[in-house]
């Protein structure tokens, strides 16, 4: 055994027999006090107040570290044809929520007219459209959109025969 070792394994004896001693001492301190009259009447209050109580007095504070966390949410809107498409698209830069989901049903795809999405009353809008593979057909005459300080997201679609960008902001 080295030094180091010695030393350590002495402490923690030392410390034990310490600890025994202190327990020791307490316990004889407390048989002192119980003889005096004022410590008697001291305890014999305490446990008539803990004879009282009853359940109903008991209360259970409880505390939460959950953290309301505000998602927001996000406007989920079906359209049947690209006329509905146009006018959800119009529809929402009118209202004042941020996000929409635009779910495209079984229908006639072929462009009628541009669509544009632009910030309006300081919304940066965002909007997803989900495709369901739906193909829209811009015939060769029309952009699918303008987009100005928005987002927009494509899911499963396909674009085809849409104009070119206009002004550098438009699919």
């Amino acid at each position: 055994m080295n030094k180091n070792s010695k030393i350590l394994l002495t402490l923690i004896f030392l410390t034990f027999i310490l600890s025994i001693n202190t327990a020791c001492a307490a316990d004889t301190d407390n048989n002192r006090t119980t003889d005096t009259i004022t410590q008697q009447s001291s305890i014999e209050s305490t446990l008539t107040v803990q004879k009282e109580m009853t359940p109903t007095d008991t209360k259970v504070i409880t505390k939460s570290n959950k953290q309301d966390v505000k998602k927001e949410s996000t406007t989920q809107i079906d359209v049947n044809n690209y006329d509905e498409m146009v006018s959800q698209v119009n529809n929402i830069q009118q209202g004042s929520e941020k996000e929409f989901t635009i779910n495209l049903k079984p229908g006639d795809y072929n462009a009628t007219a541009n669509m544009t999405l632009k910030q309006n009353n300081g919304i940066n809008y965002k909007l997803i459209i989900n495709g369901n593979n739906i193909e829209l057909n811009g015939q060769n005459k029309h952009t699918f959109m303008e987009i100005s300080q928005c987002s927009l997201e494509l899911r499963d679609i396909t674009l085809s025969n849409f104009e070119t960008v206009v002004n550098g902001r438009g699919i």
